[in-house]
């Protein structure tokens, strides 16, 4: 599916979180989805798997219990080759988990790099290689920088945020009183 939304043009130059394109920090290509473009069809398995896996976790996850996570559209992204990045930064609030799925099968770790690099906050790095099938759960906010390392050929993903909705709601009253 990605790369049908890649070669058909649907994918748009990648914004930073402060809304600007900016490729000397992110030049990947992507597209969010709110669930009602035909291509949201396709998601909607996934989304509705890993929702299940996200809300399990609220139930026995101590820093999650009692927070109400509520999905984010998701994005699908490209990274063209050619050391396409994206430096590190964080997954800003109101999110709270960030779940990455890949989705480039024969990936060679050696040779195509495109890793997600993982700074937990421990002082050590955690290198993922972007597998077909390969499912990565962590911690959004300032609790992990993260990072894509130079990719040598085109590298897919699926991105998808919990927010916690509490927060969520509390923001929306604020924006809305500001607009009063």
């Amino acid at each position: 599916m990605a790369e049908r939304l890649d070669q058909g043009g649907a994918l748009s130059p990648g914004e930073t979180g402060i809304g600007g394109v900016d490729r000397a920090v992110r030049n990947d290509y992507q597209a969010r989805f709110t669930g009602k473009e035909p291509q949201a069809a396709a998601l909607q398995p996934l989304l509705q798997s890993v929702d299940t896996l996200v809300q399990h976790l609220c139930t026995h996850c101590t820093h999650l219990k009692g927070t109400r996570l509520e999905g984010r559209p998701p994005m699908v992204a490209c990274y063209r080759g050619g050391r396409a990045h994206y430096s590190a930064h964080y997954d800003l609030l109101p999110h709270v988990v960030t779940c990455i799925l890949y989705l480039n099968p024969k990936w060679d770790e050696g040779q195509d790099g495109g890793h997600l690099v993982l700074h937990p906050g421990t002082g050590r790095e955690c290198r993922v290689a972007p597998c077909l099938n390969r499912l990565v759960i962590f911690w959004a906010g300032y609790s992990t920088q993260h990072a894509v390392a130079p990719t040598n050929r085109h590298r897919y993903a699926v991105t998808m945020w919990f927010d916690d909705a509490d927060l969520n709601a509390e923001m929306e009253t604020e924006t809305e009183a500001q607009g009063d």
